[in-house]
């Protein structure tokens, strides 16, 4: 079983009347790419300010490790928030220099995490000749000082161009590939999809899901059906035991199944009636989708 990494129980933020973060409760285990996910706004980077000790909770509790957070915890978490600070006129090795001694980590780890994250060969380039996407992946090797077994990313690819933000999504799944806990705050859905394990879902600093990634996009399993009888396949669909709901036009129904149903058991069921189907196409709820319904019924 899975190490708990962080537990979070209803944790507290207040700056005047906005609630920023309101009654927040998750767990996450080793080796989940966690995505937290919520519009601009919505407590993202205040919750990961609390659990990194740099903002204070009003009330509410959290544990790295399963240990009350101290000197001996943070050591074992990589961070970015925001934007990161790097000295223009220094070169990335330099720069990484610098916050080896502040971390009390060793030089000889520098050159590790520049192979990581592909700027070896610029090791030595002024930071100000940095394109935003290789700042970027500058910022990463500096959170992997010292091989945290935790990472936290805020917001990792806002401001890339398309080429970036798939250089950053590569560099997080190799991370991830050895095994290290990432924590990455986002409000784009498309980053999370892609990337993440698992995802909670937060509005006006509440949690509004948390769960696999893979069982959202699976969740509400929906089927496009057409058929040369249509008003025998819409009878058919209204008995049908596993079709919770469906609407069409023309000679296409698309229905929603319950969970667990495949595209195979519709065929036979409709077979079974009599019915041949012209088409059968499956269709995946993104997590878009899934995200827009939860704000809405917010």
């Amino acid at each position: 079983m899975k190490e708990t990494i962080l537990e979070i129980q209803n944790l507290n933020k207040r700056y005047g009347k906005i609630h920023a973060v309101n009654d927040l409760s998750v767990k996450i285990k080793q080796g989940q790419i966690y995505g937290i996910l919520g519009p601009n706004g919505s407590g993202k980077t205040t919750t990961l300010g609390i659990i990194l000790g740099v903002i204070n909770a009003d009330s509410g509790s959290y544990k790295w490790f399963g240990q009350t957070p101290n000197a001996a915890t943070r050591r074992k978490i990589g961070a970015i928030l925001e934007h990161p600070n790097f000295l223009p006129y220094l070169s990335a090795k330099e720069n990484l220099k610098i916050i080896c001694q502040i971390r009390n980590v060793p030089y000889q780890d520098i050159d590790r995490v520049l192979q990581i994250v592909n700027l070896s060969s610029r090791s030595r380039s002024l930071y100000k000749t940095y394109s935003y996407g290789m700042k970027q992946r500058l910022a990463i090797a500096a959170a992997l000082l010292g091989d945290p077994g935790v990472l936290i990313l805020d917001e990792p690819t806002n401001g890339l161009d398309p080429a970036g933000i798939a250089e950053v999504r590569a560099l997080i799944r190799k991370v991830a590939s050895t095994d290290k806990t990432i924590i990455l705050a986002s409000h784009l859905l498309d980053e999370v999809q892609k990337i993440c394990t698992h995802v909670l879902v937060i509005h006006n600093g509440k949690k509004i899901q948390s769960s696999t990634v893979e069982e959202i996009v699976n969740n509400g399993y929906k089927v496009e059906i057409e058929a040369a009888d249509f008003i025998n396949l819409r009878k058919s669909a209204e008995e049908s035991p596993f079709i919770k709901s469906f609407s069409g036009e023309g000679n296409k129904l698309l229905c929603t199944l319950e969970e667990g149903k495949t595209a195979e058991e519709v065929n036979q069921y409709f077979f079974s009636k009599g019915i041949v189907l012209k088409q059968l196409n499956p269709i995946h709820q993104s997590l878009e989708q899934h995200f827009l319904a939860l704000l809405n019924d917010d």
